[in-house]
């Protein structure tokens, strides 16, 4: 076994995927919103910029968030920006919806390469109308202009098996309208767990949404209520999650805090992957810490949890048994596809392993690995992934590290202090 010379306690900022989301229904109606602790990550930032864009002042701090849209026109003419951030345009597609002017979203290339389409036609479906069209800008080619109808219908049926986002999207603005939303899926839902998600953030504004395995039906003419002065967010899960695995390799341990205590977000799984693997994990009120043990190779179904398919398929490369991380295949659609810069890294590095399309059977690494340079795609979960191979293999470079700001800008800074100084 491998030990790695860092331990101590990450503070972490707050869970983009809860802030983003606190942050929409901000632009759906009048309120005033804050949210500890903040993040400046990429997609948070992204998201503020839309909600200026419509007048709401915001402040964005990693200590806090603060957003006041109760003098806003919330649903004038508006021309929004999205660079990175496939949530903040995914949301913001639903938005369109139920806009009352006409909403303009000029669009990276990046973003335009992502599966865009089928939430398009979902739009027209509930009476949209929509132009795509190049725009003059260089940073953001492409422009998608949509009109909202004058009425929406209260069905729907939308296919289920490319993103989570967009149906998250709609479940949030299905409270604007007169009659609510019935949501037939086509497939049961790829990330689950994130409408889930969405379902909690609702419920802790007064708005209930009721699931099935296959329909979701939220209520109409409803008000999104705030019961306390400050709503505390949980920790983010992308570099938490990798402090966790890190953990294995450390004697003396490293923890994150956890107030408030762990429940929304689906990356909590790392906790059940490295105990599953032989890591010790302790637990108190306030943090959950991970130290070393021996590790060996999980059989895991990763359909629920695609997110931490790189940073355990790394870790699997030094359990003393192969690993199975099933229902991978959805990776090929995330920030890049996944499944190629993960089997790219692994040849790399010499690994043993097997993929059928689906199922990733990672053995453990047996020869020595020569240098080289990991491609991380311009993605911050390769990035972070990675990064633990290079702790271990120095020899090892990664292509690039500022996409990491996506989600952790504070990510190595974090990872400095944890460095045992003796």
């Amino acid at each position: 076994m491998k030990y790695l010379p860092y331990s101590g306690i990450v503070e972490l900022s707050g869970s983009k995927s809860i802030l983003q989301r606190y942050l929409f229904i901000a632009s759906l109606q009048p309120m005033k919103l804050k949210l500890t602790p903040g993040s400046i990550c990429d997609d948070v930032k992204e998201m503020a910029e839309a909600l200026r864009s419509l007048g709401i002042r915001i402040s964005v701090s990693n200590k806090a968030i603060a957003a006041d849209s109760a003098a806003s026109d919330l649903f004038r003419d508006v021309t929004v920006k999205f660079r990175a951030s496939a949530t903040a345009l995914r949301f913001w597609l639903a938005r369109s919806a139920v806009s009352r002017g006409r909403t303009t979203i000029l669009i990276s290339e990046e973003l335009y390469k992502r599966p865009l389409h089928p939430f398009l036609n979902s739009l027209k479906t509930l009476g949209c109308q929509i132009e795509i069209k190049t725009s003059d800008e260089p940073e953001f080619p492409y422009r998608i202009r949509i009109s909202s109808p004058s009425s929406l219908p209260s069905k729907c049926e939308i296919d289920a098996n490319i993103s989570s986002q967009f149906i998250s999207g709609l479940m949030m603005i299905a409270p604007l309208t007169p009659h609510g939303l019935r949501l037939k899926l086509r497939q049961e839902a790829v990330s689950r767990h994130y409408l889930e998600l969405t379902k909690n953030i609702m419920a802790s504004l007064q708005v209930s949404a009721g699931m099935a395995q296959r329909s979701i039906a939220v209520p109409g003419n409803c008000v999104y209520l705030i019961k306390d002065d400050v709503i505390k967010a949980e920790p983010e899960l992308s570099g938490g999650a990798f402090f966790l695995a890190l953990a294995a390799f450390s004697k003396a341990g490293i923890g994150i805090q956890t107030t408030p205590p762990p429940r929304l977000q689906p990356d909590w799984e790392i906790i059940n992957i490295v105990k599953n693997m032989g890591a010790v994990v302790l637990r108190n009120d306030t943090e959950i810490a991970v130290k070393s043990g021996t590790l060996h190779g999980i059989e895991h179904d990763m359909e629920h949890f695609p997110d931490l398919v790189p940073l355990t398929a790394a870790l699997a490369l030094f359990a003393e048994s192969p690993s199975l991380l099933r229902n991978i295949s959805r990776l090929r659609y995330k920030e890049s596809d996944r499944i190629k810069g993960i089997l790219t890294a692994l040849n790399q590095l010499s690994a043993g392993y097997d993929f059928d399309g689906t199922n990733l059977r990672v053995l453990p690494l047996s020869k020595s690995v020569k240098a080289a340079t990991l491609n991380t795609q311009n993605d911050h979960r390769l990035v972070i992934a990675f990064t633990l191979l290079k702790l271990i293999y120095p020899q090892l470079e990664l292509s690039e590290t500022a996409s990491v700001n996506k989600s952790c800008p504070e990510f190595f800074t974090q990872l400095a202090a944890l460095r045992n100084k003796d």
